[in-house]
């Protein structure tokens, strides 16, 4: 084979046979398919979305008996069972593929219950049974309106009638079933028995009493007339062997054969005499009473009433008013329609109390704070006492007596209650008095050399002061409101205050050590020379103790009133700082020399960065043409530190960083410059063109790629 040949085949058979088997797969279709669900309750409609690629047509099997042309079909599941669904997908040129997929459908529960009993009375409870298959949860329906979760329930029904029952049964897939019974329960009316009799009391043993029973569709009736005998008849009459009292009871059944029973709101009394009773409104009280008093005996005629104080009522139900204090003793003689007669006497049944007499008084009103009052009861009619003294404090004793710490007036109040719950409340404004005078001050200035004057200031309450008394701790003294006084003698001073008002009291304020002379001169040695660099700041702080103005001279042009400023230099070369100082008691003092500044020239320059290596990792050399340096400390940002003049520093990773270099100049000078470098990029995803080292290794990938031909690839030269 000649080399033209050779070549021919060395390079390009491979590509196309590449070309060839690609042709070939892009003929192959891919079946895919999605479904609306994949499981559910029986029926179920499941919408099938076709999505292959790559064909034309397409054949589906949907596993219920029913088959499909279509690119997305649709089918019912009618019943529970699991279906398998096959889709095959074909291109153009014939090519096959296949997809398969699963369809579930659930089986419904199975509802169903009993109940016993069927029929029953109003507020009879009935049993629900649920005999349900297949289910996880139930609501039931009663037909009144009413509702249970439960699996099987009891359910009473207070209203006669007809009811539907439902229950639904749900499965843990939510598959419901529904079983409704309709008029499936009866609730009978109950009866409802009434008695009436057309007499409750006789005087005479031979009386007949006449019975009468009140209910609808009543089939039984039976009476017990509370003497052993009984009768099964609607409306029966009876007479009594005996005097005595009886309890009537009538027990009915209606024709559904429920049932009710009654009791006589009265006993049948039988006697040649009465016991009579009655009931009052209320037992007593305090001050004036109104009570009704109520006859209870049955079929009275006639009423005689005698409340015990003098006074009697004829009605039946009188009211009466008690309008003096002491206990009374109630009569009652009632005459009965049969001709029955009686008298009761209930003893001291009412009690009439009166309101007690309230009043107290204090041993003395007015005094000094803190001072104690002692107060003195002069209540009347009472057994119980409650104070409230004005300052927050209370008390229950009979003669209390309180503290007030607090200058003020103050009102007392007394309640009193009597044995019987009557009370009364009594106020005495402004009672007490309390006087507490303020001793309180302020002084300036509090520190100064001798020859200082201090004005004292009275700042406490001046209502009613009378007097003051002020010691100024150097043994004079002084009685005027607000004074002043000089010191002269170097020292701490102690002051004191006495305030004094009308009434005598007395209040003492004590300040310890509050005055301070000190002398004017305070020593001071000139520091070393200090170095600061140039249009850096420097700051001074005022050497004297006591000072009050400053006037600072720096040397520069400059100055300042300030206690301790600062100032910048904008000129290297060396200044002298001078101050004068003036406190309290007109002392001077001059610094001349304060301090001595040298200012170091310091002119910045940038940090220099060159790149020994672009690529990663990035090797970076730094330095910095920044004069008189003698001190180097770098931070490199990524943890990295020297201290060398000009270092070399290696990133192993891409990023932003921080470049700081801290440095000491000239004397002393120290000061930071910085600069950020960027290396590499921080998201490559994001870029369109890439700077690549020798010996890198990138991914490529081809998206939209556009169909190649056979004559595509001749005029393809791979270099």
């Amino acid at each position: 084979m000649n080399r033209l040949a050779k070549e021919f085949l060395k390079n390009y058979l491979g590509l196309f046979l590449l070309l060839t088997t690609t042709m070939l797969r892009a003929q192959v279709p891919v079946a895919s398919f999605t479904t609306s669900q994949d499981s559910g309750c029986a029926p179920l409609l499941i919408n099938f979305t076709n999505t292959s690629s790559g064909a034309i047509s397409y054949q589906w099997t949907l596993g219920n008996g029913n088959n499909s042309s279509l690119q997305h079909p649709s089918s019912s599941y009618i019943n529970a069972g699991t279906y398998t669904v096959v889709l095959i997908a074909t291109s153009a040129t014939g090519g096959k593929d296949t997809a398969t997929g699963v369809i579930t459908i659930l089986g419904d529960p199975v509802a169903n219950f009993t109940a016993s009993p069927f029929s029953v009375c109003s507020s009879e409870s009935i049993t629900f049974t649920n005999t349900s298959t297949g289910a996880s949860s139930y609501i039931w329906d009663f037909g009144d309106g009413s509702s249970s979760n439960a699996t099987s329930t009891n359910h009473q029904y207070n209203t006669p009638g007809t009811y539907n029952i439902k229950l639904i049964a749900t499965n843990i897939y939510g598959c419901q079933d529904i079983e409704i019974k309709s008029n499936y329960i009866t609730i009978n009316p109950s009866p409802l028995a009434q008695i009436s009799a057309n007499q409750y009391s006789s005087c005479d043993v031979n009386t007949i009493f006449q019975f009468t029973g009140t209910a609808s569709n009543i089939s039984n009736w039976d009476w017990n007339f509370g003497d052993g005998n009984t009768s099964s008849v609607q409306n029966p009459s009876h007479q009594y062997a005996a005097p005595g009292s009886y309890p009537i009871r009538l027990i009915v059944t209606s024709n559904n054969g429920c049932i009710d029973t009654a009791y006589s709101s009265n006993n049948i009394t039988i006697g040649n005499s009465l016991i009579p009773s009655f009931t009052m409104s209320d037992s007593g009280g305090c001050g004036n009473v109104t009570i009704q008093f109520d006859c209870t005996v049955p079929n009275s005629t006639s009423w005689l009433w005698d409340f015990g104080d003098g006074t009697t009522s004829t009605l039946g139900n009188p009211i009466h008013s008690y309008n003096a204090v002491g206990n009374y003793s109630v009569s009652l003689t009632v005459t009965t329609a049969s001709g029955c007669n009686g008298s009761v006497t209930v003893s001291n049944i009412v009690h009439v109390d009166g309101m007690p007499f309230v009043n107290f008084t204090v041993v003395q009103d007015s005094g000094c704070a803190p001072y104690t009052a002692q107060f003195v009861n002069l209540t009347v009619g009472a057994t119980s006492y409650s104070w409230k003294f004005g300052n927050g404090d209370s008390s229950y004793l009979t003669n209390p007596s309180t503290t007030y710490n607090q200058g003020g007036y103050f009102s007392v109040t007394l309640t009193a209650t009597s044995a019987y719950g009557c009370q009364l409340a009594v106020t005495k404004n402004q009672l007490v008095r309390v006087f507490a005078p303020t001793a309180a001050f302020t002084a300036t200035p509090r520190i100064g050399c001798p020859g200082m004057t201090v004005q004292f200031t009275h700042t406490g309450n001046p209502i009613n002061i009378t007097g003051y008394l002020w010691s100024f701790g150097d043994g004079t003294t002084s009685t005027v409101l607000n004074p002043t006084h000089t010191y002269n003698t170097i020292g701490v001073y102690t002051v004191w205050l006495v305030v004094t008002n009308s009434f005598g009291c007395i209040d003492t304020v004590y300040k310890s050590n509050h005055i301070e002379v000190v002398s004017g001169i305070t020593p001071y040695t000139v520091p070393d020379t200090l170095f600061v660099c140039q249009d850096n700041p420097i700051a001074f702080t005022d050497p004297t103790i006591g000072s009050n103005s400053w006037n600072w001279n720096f040397g520069n042009g400059s100055s300042s009133t300030s206690q301790s400023p600062s100032t910048i230099y904008t000129t290297p070369g060396i200044y002298t700082v001078t101050l004068q100082t003036a406190m309290a008691g007109g002392c001077t003092q001059t610094f001349n020399p304060y301090a001595i500044v040298k200012v170091i020239p310091y002119i910045p320059r940038p940090i220099d960065i060159t790149y020994g290596s672009s690529c990663k990792p990035y090797v970076l050399n730094f330095s910095t043409q920044t004069l008189n340096i003698t001190a180097y400390n770098w931070d490199f940002g990524d943890g990295g530190t020297s201290t060398l003049a000009n270092p070399t520093h290696t990133y192993t990773q891409s990023g932003t960083y921080i470049i700081t270099l801290n440095i000491t100049v000239g004397e002393g000078c120290m000061t930071s410059i910085s600069e950020t470098i960027t290396l590499g990029y921080a998201n490559p995803t994001q870029a369109s063109t890439y700077d690549l080292c020798l010996g890198s290794s990138v991914d490529f990938t081809l998206t939209n790629l556009p169909a190649f031909t056979a004559a595509t690839w001749f005029f393809w030269r791979w270099k």
